[in-house]
């Protein structure tokens, strides 16, 4: 983005963060040009419907697997997880999405561990709460793995299940037409380019 500003120096560029429903709501109703979101892979269908108008397009740009995030020194982090000992800890989340908790039932987030969820606005704190908390834990793509202090100082781990890890996809929402061009092409590209080194840091992990 700031590349970008240095040849367009007045051109205004505004980042906001959203669900993935609520960023689909700002491109339909023009409050956004571009929109970056993850989402369950089995939610594409749900989402490519939710994209009603052919001004815009939806395409993968990442493919990555959800896995739960526990403190190193949680109990969690030492066992076999299941769905009934989750709903003994606090659920951190900072977002209300769909997502399968376990192989055949779906349900919203607010309906899982009801009384023992936390949202939060920003995604990094879900691991600032993790590193002071052994009772909590969260399930998030692993692109977090990436360049994560929290995870290469080895406070935060990741656990493996029977129901853990789901094919957890990340789009961009784009006009068809170049409606931005060329600033929102420059963009665009920018952020396919971000995903290719992630996946590349991934894969080296």
């Amino acid at each position: 983005m700031l590349n970008i500003n240095k040849q367009y120096p007045l051109l205004n560029i505004f980042l906001h963060s959203e669900s993935a429903l609520d960023s689909i709501e700002a491109i339909q109703n023009n409050h956004a040009q571009l929109a970056l979101i993850m989402a369950d892979a089995e939610d594409e269908d749900f989402i490519r419907e939710k994209i009603s108008s052919p001004n815009w397009r939806l395409s993968k740009v990442f493919e990555d697997q959800f896995s739960i995030f526990v403190n190193k020194d949680c109990p969690l982090s030492s066992k076999k997880i299941s769905v009934d000992i989750l709903k003994e800890y606090v659920f951190i989340t900072f977002s209300n999405l769909e997502m399968l908790y376990n192989e055949k039932y779906r349900v919203r987030r607010e309906g899982f561990n009801k009384n023992k969820t936390v949202y939060i606005n920003h995604n990094s704190d879900v691991f600032r709460i993790l590193m002071h908390s052994t009772s909590s834990f969260a399930i998030l793509s692993n692109i977090f793995r990436a360049s994560n202090p929290y995870i290469e100082s080895g406070s935060i781990v990741s656990v493996e299940t029977d129901f853990i890890p789901w094919t957890a996809n990340h789009y961009l929402i784009e006009p068809v037409k170049d409606f931005y061009d060329p600033v929102r092409r420059m963009i665009s590209e920018a952020i396919r380019a971000e995903y290719k080194k992630i996946v590349q840091e991934l894969q080296r992990k």
